[in-house]
C-alpha cells in the first residue's frame, strides 16, 4: 500500500492510496500538478505493506472530519470577532 500526502512546511494531508507502485507512478505527475494547484509544496509517499485500502480510506475520512471541525471553529471565532468589532463601532462594548 502506498499512501500519498500533499505537504506544506507545516501541514500534511493524506490524499490518495495505491495498491501498487506502477499505478502510483502513472498518477504521480497529475498528483504533483494537483498539489501545486492547491497551494501545497510537495507530494510525499509512504509504503506500508500491512495497510489495506479500507484503513487508508478511514484515515482520510477522519482527517477530513478534523479539517472540517477546525474550519468550523475558525469560522465561529471570526464571527465572534466580527460581532465584537461591530459592537465596538456602535459604542456597545462593555468596559471594566
Amino acid at each position: 500500500m502506498i499512501k500519498v500526502y500533499f505537504e506544506t512546511s507545516s501541514y500534511s494531508e493524506l490524499v490518495a492510496c495505491f495498491d501498487d507502485e506502477q499505478t502510483y507512478n502513472a498518477c504521480l505527475f497529475a498528483l504533483e500538478k494537483l498539489a501545486k494547484d492547491n497551494g501545497f509544496d510537495s507530494v510525499t509517499e509512504s509504503v506500508d505493506d500491512e495497510s489495506n485500502l479500507r484503513e487508508c480510506i478511514r484515515v482520510h475520512e477522519l482527517a477530513q472530519l478534523e479539517k472540517k471541525r477546525i474550519q468550523q471553529t475558525q469560522e465561529t471565532i471570526l464571527r465572534s470577532i466580527s460581532g465584537w468589532h461591530e459592537n465596538a463601532k456602535k459604542g456597545r462594548c462593555k468596559t471594566r
